[in-house]
């Protein structure tokens, strides 16, 4: 049997002026209006990869979907921060219906990337929610403790405001079945 020897890399799209660090959930929308040559009707996701110094580096959409949700896994948002070498990421998303507010859905991603983001090392910085003239970011709405901006340090930035300590966790190669452990876990406890 023959297998393929590969490489990755990642190919530059084209480029955005963006601002030198990203110091508030204005700059995300900022940034992400530039992104944008008219208001989306679908809803999108989108990743923003940093480095230590909150700079933007690398810039993708992870997913288009329909007016009410754009959908993806960790792996599917945690792909480029990984090739990107990024040293945080700031997922952000419109709403076309022009409610800022996250869904239950939007609430479970963010919860599932912030903590598949501790398992990687790839802390999620903010979940931004952008509307034509409004936006939401979870880490201004849940008070993740930050430096600089809301940047999750410590055990008391995990994003579910009433979670009051975190279980300690192995990392393995099994990592994809442990983050959607996690989130059976979180659905389960939320349905009941």
């Amino acid at each position: 049997m023959k297998v393929d020897v590969v490489s990755l890399k990642v190919v530059r799209d084209r480029s955005v002026t963006a601002p030198r660090t990203i110091s508030g959930a204005l700059d995300v929308v900022r940034l992400w209006q530039t992104l944008q040559s008219e208001e989306p009707d679908r809803e999108e996701l989108w990743l923003f990869c940093l480095d230590g110094c909150r700079r933007p580096t690398k810039i993708t959409m992870v997913s288009r979907g329909d007016r009410e949700r754009a959908i993806a896994t960790p792996r599917e948002v945690f792909k480029t921060a990984i090739l990107a070498n990024a040293k945080y990421i700031i997922v952000v998303q419109n709403h076309p219906s022009g409610d800022p507010n996250p869904t239950e859905d939007d609430r479970w991603i963010t919860d599932v990337l912030w903590h598949a983001g501790q398992i990687l090392g790839i802390p999620l910085f903010d979940h931004v929610i952008v509307t034509h003239d409004a936006h939401y970011s979870a880490a201004t709405e849940q008070g993740w403790e930050v430096v600089g901006y809301n940047m999750p340090t410590s055990r008391q930035a995990t994003p579910s405001a009433e979670r009051e300590e975190q279980t300690p966790v192995t990392v393995s190669p099994l990592s994809d079945t442990l983050i959607g452990a996690l989130a059976s876990e979180h659905h389960r406890e939320n349905k009941g």
